[in-house]
């Protein structure tokens, strides 16, 4: 028996997602960040030393503060402190830390540099894999596996796109930005692209997100090429292909869209080339004062060993705020 799960065990995911928009908007000079993160990372400790060691490392702190503060872009800025915020919430959740013990936790890295929220106190992890963290501004996004009586081996990642427009001082148009990337993509994938007579360059997003999903789940980083390997999406009620858009579909559903995928050449599974994934998929908008950005995020998780024609992962999903997680690590929410 050993991992194996039954088809039909369904997986809680946890995404939760912070908008940090107006934070930027509101602080034209950087002066509110610069204080907020010497405050609010002014007592921190490595998550690997939890619980014995809870005392702030006053190195620690100051290496955290500048890596914070070293990024020239205020929205970065901004986005790094989230990202830390979310980061410390997932370990504190799957910790089950009780009120007084929320301290500012900093996760480990793998040598791919993916943040993982360690299992022992050596700083160790069996699963290094239940944690994805993606942001692009004003989005930053936390993709949680509750481990708790399920397979372990189960692997999530998280990859988040806005639409931006290309940049029409580098680029003539939208076909010269796009080629740049041809090669990042099979023949089967590119098709699938370039088939979209409106909204291509959203669907390129999209495609390049679940690419990014899929390598961040698996802890591989930039080193796994991504035409390497092929994903083809598939409904669950029938098996078949998404032939009329993946983004046509994803903002037809506001709630977000549960899709299986077969990836061919992937390089999790050993003796065999074929993967099955399941993927979500969630629309994303920002209101601000002066343009509304959107964009998409795509979670994955995986391997399984065959399809379904239900998906095995429920998402729940959760906007919070960055006082709001201000206030949760406080004891205050």
């Amino acid at each position: 028996m050993g991992n194996t799960l039954n088809p039909h065990q369904v997986h809680g995911i946890t995404l939760n997602l912070l908008e940090i928009s107006r934070e930027v908007e509101d602080d034209a000079d950087g002066t509110a960040i610069n204080d907020l993160a010497l405050v609010v990372l002014k007592e921190t400790y490595k998550a690997e030393l939890w619980p014995d060691q809870k005392a702030s490392s006053i190195e620690e702190t100051a290496t955290v503060q500048k890596k914070v503060l070293s990024f020239l872009k205020i929205q970065d800025k901004w986005t790094a402190l989230g990202s830390i915020l979310l980061k410390s919430q997932a370990f504190h959740i799957t910790q089950n830390s009780q009120d007084g013990d929320r301290i500012m936790a900093i996760l480990p890295r793998t040598e791919h540099r993916k943040p993982y929220i360690p299992t022992d106190k050596k700083g160790l992890n069996n699963n290094m894999h239940s944690l994805s963290i993606s942001h692009q501004f004003p989005f930053v996004g936390a993709f949680l596996l509750d481990n708790t009586g399920v397979d372990t081996q189960r692997m999530v990642g998280l990859d988040i796109v806005t639409f931006d427009e290309y940049n029409k001082r580098l680029y003539s148009n939208e076909d010269e930005f796009l080629d740049v990337f041809r090669d990042s993509f099979t023949k089967q994938e590119w098709t699938a692209i370039n088939a979209m007579e409106q909204h291509r360059l959203k669907e390129f997003f999209v495609r390049w997100a679940t690419k990014e999903a899929y390598t961040k789940a698996l802890g591989v980083g930039l080193g796994f090429e991504f035409n390497s390997f092929d994903i083809q999406f598939k409904s669950f009620e029938n098996g078949e292909l998404i032939n009329t858009g993946l983004w046509n579909l994803i903002c037809s559903m506001t709630d977000g869209v549960y899709l299986s995928a077969t990836i061919n050449g992937g390089m999790n599974v050993q003796g065999n080339s074929l993967e099955v994934w399941e993927f979500f998929f969630l629309p994303l908008t920002s209101r601000r004062a002066e343009t509304a950005t959107s964009g998409c995020s795509c979670a994955c998780l995986g391997p399984f060993g065959s399809l379904t024609s239900e998906p095995r992962m429920k998402v729940n999903i959760g906007w919070t705020k960055l006082d709001s997680l201000l206030k949760w690590h406080r004891d205050e929410s």
